[in-house]
């Protein structure tokens, strides 16, 4: 048989910023917790505390009862803008109540479909993390993670309700804390995603992944209006129904076989077989939904099927049975004494016939089946005593028309007519069963009276001198204590026995059972005890030690408020204010009293303001201290501060305490809590990965509600920007973007690369050669050469003679990955300079027949015009005078030449000659490079290295001795020179370090 099917489709979740959703109450089961005080008890029989202070909410009619302004409304309504909840009655469970780590359900009365389910709700003892499934009548779900509950007290987000009162649930006590804002719900939504709209919900199921308490008041719901219907829904053989749209202002009518699509509210379709037929809408946001009605089309009456579950046609009383026929539209079921639904269960009273008539469009048809009622056997049990004595037998027997008998009760297997020992007073059951598998049961009690042979206590067991113990006797229904002095017939007898040992005696009773037996007392003396405080003086809530001595344990007893024990010899405390301490010292088995004082000073109140207690990731938050004379701060994070104002910046949510201190030295503490929320979560793209310099590049930002690009960008303010990149040579081109959340008003920044293909070309060869050398370039492209000089040259080969430092201008079109881009290029071509080669004579004045050393610089090699090599060469030249030249090549392989002449005298003033280097004075020398040089005359010196470069100027005269320091140099050899008279001077100096 072809079911009627009509499937609900919902539009999309108003989601967007620009619509509002309006929340209607979601009826709902449930709900486990009485947590709502209604009348002048707020203790409820099903309710509970719903925090760790025994606290629960109360109603406005409650609060009015003790002249409280506060409470929730009567009706249970709590709306606000477009969210309305309603709240369960107020005398019924009213709050889905989840403690840490369990998770509990809500059940809709009505399954719905729904595109946007709101929960309102909060957490005791901190906020809690939870995980909600929502579950659809197809039993597929939809889970969101990581929910919120905030907590009712104090919280920092915005709430949605607050400021209602609680109640301690014990004693009704009124807390009165809505002036502060306190307690407060909150609301957390759940989105239903386009794949679930269609969908009927049926059940919001919520964990609690935390050790938080979760608390769920009420649902509501954003439901789908977008239905279809049609009239009729089935015909015979042929005939038309009109469908019609609803809930929706636009829709399209999908076709189906022959049938054409529409834009109509109506249609009419005249199908030849079943059909369904689909209607169409697309939400705001793009979600496709369909609503879906079948038409039956039926050629024959129907043939009818019946599934009876009675067993073989009978039940036993009391059981049910369900009669279902198929292959029709609809059933009418007669006969019985009950009403008979197709399908559903029922208990029949009696044997009876049923006829079922099926129905569908082209006629109806019958089916009969029956149902046989059997009857309950008779169970009628007996005992061979109701009542006996522990450890007496019994004999357990029963009567009847059942086949099978099976007792059960006590602690063994139990045979009918044979005896046994119970342990304890039992109901015993019998349960019999009929051939027919009918059963019928009986109880049989029966009574154990134990032997009274429990011995008697007392407590405590051993007394002071002029204490008090309770002798206690059990195991019995009567009871004689007997003393030297008193009787008395109770379980529990109070005395007060003298220093020593005192015996009692107590006689029980059970029945006839009796039992006797005798309790001794021990009366004890109590111990000298004395007690000290150390020190006696501290702060408020400052640890002190207690010393007590003379017996073996000690028990200890603050003031309060509220007042406390604990104990040792030596315990530590820490009053919130001049106390008395009372011990209780006990030897063992009697115990002594005693009192110390301890005096202590008041701690400050610290209170702490906040420049806010919401930032954004990487602002700063300032906070000052009040209320004591300095101040110690840290933070949840690790961070250490001192003085009264600080500044921080916080990365997370950061809980800021500050510890002060008073005038009596004595401290205490404040703390505030600063919330940080993120930025946002920044993305940019480029629709290109590379261009050309100059090229254009599609930059798009996501993540954000308002954007803002830097200057390369043009400093637009849209998602998306066009730019084109420039770049000296390849690389990647940087955009930066500001997104903003504007809900939480928090920045953030995202930069996005353009790489930039500079084109380049591999030059190989030398581009530095000495002046006038020649430049050899070799490239594996063509390129068009501007030397600088107004020439030209289209060559991948190239050579060009320069003299100096040149810049040479490339051109050429290069491709990379698919990409031609023009190449425009310089190359710098650099020159060695020629070497500046000296030439330096130990004497330029010689006697004839004498050498001399000629000392070259300058260069790493040396040639001589007289074959001699090497940068000091010894010469004996002839002649009135003697010209030598010395060709220098430094490591570059430049060369240049110096020239230097030698004069030959015959040495007729030979002693005015001889006295020239004697005219100066150097030592000492060999030196480490500190050395004197002293002179008789006035003289302007020149200290050169071994290269010939000057490293300083030295003047001297008649009066001064001149301190040389050049031990900063390296080791090695340096030269003095200078002109006296028109002759020159020149000495050697050695730094050995």
């Amino acid at each position: 048989m072809k079911k009627i099917t009509a499937l609900l489709s919902l539009l999309l979740v108003i989601a967007t910023n620009n619509t509002a959703q309006t929340y209607l109450p979601l009826p709902t089961t449930g709900y486990t917790l009485d947590a709502v005080a209604e009348n002048t008890t707020a203790v409820s029989t099903t309710g509970g505390a719903i925090d760790g202070s025994d606290y629960v909410l109360y109603s406005a009619a409650y609060g009015s009862i003790f002249s409280s302004a506060y409470g929730l409304p009567n009706n249970g309504l709590i709306a606000a803008g477009t969210r309305t909840y309603q709240l369960q009655n107020y005398t019924t469970p009213n709050l889905l109540y989840i403690p840490a780590n369990l998770q509990d359900s809500l059940t809709l009365i009505t399954p719905t479909p729904c595109y946007s389910i709101s929960l309102l709700a909060f957490a005791t003892e901190g906020a809690a993390t939870a995980s909600i499934t929502v579950r659809f009548t197809d039993n597929t779900t939809q889970v969101f993670t990581g929910i919120t509950m905030y907590d009712w007290f104090n919280t920092v987000p915005p709430a949605f309700y607050n400021g209602f009162d609680r109640v301690t649930r014990t004693t009704g006590t009124i807390a009165n804390i809505g002036g502060a804002g306190n307690p407060r719900f909150f609301t957390n939504d759940l989105g239903i995603s386009c794949a679930n709209q269609s969908k009927m919900v049926k059940r919001i199921i919520v964990k609690n992944t935390t050790t938080a308490r979760i608390c769920v008041l009420a649902a509501s719901a954003v439901a789908s209006t977008f239905t279809i219907s049609g009239t009729p829904l089935s015909f015979c053989n042929t005939g038309t129904s009109t469908l019609t749209a609803g809930g929706i202002s636009s829709y399209t009518w999908l076709p189906v076989g022959s049938f054409l699509g529409s834009n109509a509210t109506t249609v009419a379709v005249s199908p030849t077989v079943s059909t369904t037929y689909t209607l169409q809408t697309t939400s705001p946001q793009n979600c496709v939904l369909n609503a879906m009605l079948t038409v039956n089309v039926y050629t024959a009456v129907p043939t009818l099927t019946v599934v009876n579950t009675a067993n073989s046609g009978g039940i036993c009383p009391n059981s049910t049975v369900a009669l279902t026929a198929s292959g029709a539209t609809s059933y009418s079921w007669t006969g019985g004494t009950t009403p008979v639904t197709n399908g559903v269960v029922f208990s029949p009273t009696l044997a009876s016939n049923y006829l079922v008539t099926g129905m569908n469009a082209c006629g109806t048809a019958t089916a009969a089946t029956s149902v046989s009622v059997h009857p309950f056997p008779t169970v009628n049990p007996s005992t061979s005593a109701s009542t006996l004595c522990a450890g007496s037998s019994v004999t357990l027997n029963v009567a009847g028309n059942a086949t099978t008998y099976i007792w059960s009760g006590g602690t063994g297997s139990i045979t009918s007519g044979v005896g046994f020992v119970p342990a304890l007073t039992t109901t015993y059951i019998v349960i019999g069963t009929s051939a027919l598998s009918c059963t019928a049961s009986a109880t049989m009690p029966v009574t154990v009276y134990p032997t009274p042979v429990n011995p008697p206590t007392s407590n405590p067991s051993i007394v002071c001198i002029g204490g008090s113990s309770t002798l206690s006797a059990t195991g019995a229904l009567s009871y004689t204590w007997a003393s030297a002095t008193q009787t008395v017939n109770t379980a529990n007898f109070i005395v007060t026995p003298v220093l020593g040992t005192t015996t009692y005696t107590i006689t029980k009773a059970n029945s006839s059972c009796v039992n006797t037996q005798v309790l001794s007392m021990q009366t004890n003396s109590l111990p000298t005890i004395f007690a000290i405080v150390t020190p006696t003086v501290v702060c408020a809530l400052t640890p002190a030690t207690l010393a007590v001595g003379g017996a073996l344990t000690y028990t200890w007893t603050s003031p309060g408020p509220p007042s406390y024990t604990f104990s040792g010899a030596s315990p530590i405390v820490s009053p919130i204010a001049p106390s008395v301490y009372s011990v209780a010292a006990s030897d063992g088995t009697c115990i002594n009293t005693t009192t110390v004082f301890l005096n202590a000073n008041p701690n400050p109140t610290i209170t702490v303001l906040a420049s806010a207690s919401t930032l954004c990731a990487g602002e700063t938050v300032s906070l000052t201290a009040s209320g004591g004379l300095s101040f110690n701060w840290t933070a949840t994070g690790g961070g250490v501060f001192t003085g009264a104002s600080i500044t921080d910046m916080p990365t997370i949510a950061t809980a800021y305490n500050v510890a002060g201190t008073n005038s009596f030295g004595c401290s205490s503490g404040a703390s505030h809590v600063v919330l940080v929320n993120p930025k946002p979560s920044l993305t940019v793209t480029s629709n290109k990965s590379l261009v050309c310099s100059g090229g254009s590049a599609t930059l798009i930002a996501i993540g954000a509600n308002t954007y803002s690009w830097d200057p390369n960008a043009n400093n637009v303010l849209t998602p998306s920007v066009v730019v084109n990149p420039t770049a000296i040579t390849s690389s990647a081109v940087m955009y930066t973007v500001e997104g903003t959340n504007s809900t939480t008003g928090c920045k953030n920044t995202q930069t996005v690369l353009v790489n930039v293909f500079i084109p380049t070309v591999s030059v190989n060869g030398s581009t530095i050669t000495c002046s006038g050398g020649l430049i050899n370039l070799n490239s594996s492209n063509i390129i068009n050469w501007n030397t600088g000089d107004g020439g030209s040259h289209i060559t991948s080969n190239l050579q060009v003679t320069i003299t100096a430092a040149s810049v040479f201008t490339l051109s050429a079109n290069i491709s990379s990955v698919g990409l031609t881009c023009p190449l425009t290029q310089t190359m710098a071509v650099d020159v060695y300079f020629n070497p500046t080669i000296t030439a330096v004579p130990a004497r330029t004045l010689i006697c004839v027949k004498e050498s001399v050393e000629i000392t070259a610089a300058g260069g790493s090699s040396y040639a001589w015009n007289n074959t001699m090599t090497g940068p000091t060469i010894t010469v004996s030249p002839t002649g009135t005078a003697a010209n030598y030249t010395v060709t220098g090549t430094d490591d570059n392989g430049c060369s240049n030449t110096a020239t230097v002449q030698v004069k030959i005298s015959n040495c007729t003033g030979l002693s005015e000659f001889s006295n020239l280097n004697n005219r100066i004075t150097i030592y000492p020398n060999p030196n480490d490079g500190k050395f004197t040089i002293q002179s008789n005359v006035d003289l302007k010196l020149s200290l050169v290295n071994e290269l010939g470069q000057l490293i300083r100027v030295i003047n001297l005269s008649t009066n001064n001795n001149l301190e040389v320091n050049i031990s900063d140099l390296a080791k090695g050899i340096y030269f003095v020179s200078g002109q006296i008279d028109g002759l020159q001077i020149y000495q050697k100096i050695v730094v050995t370090k």
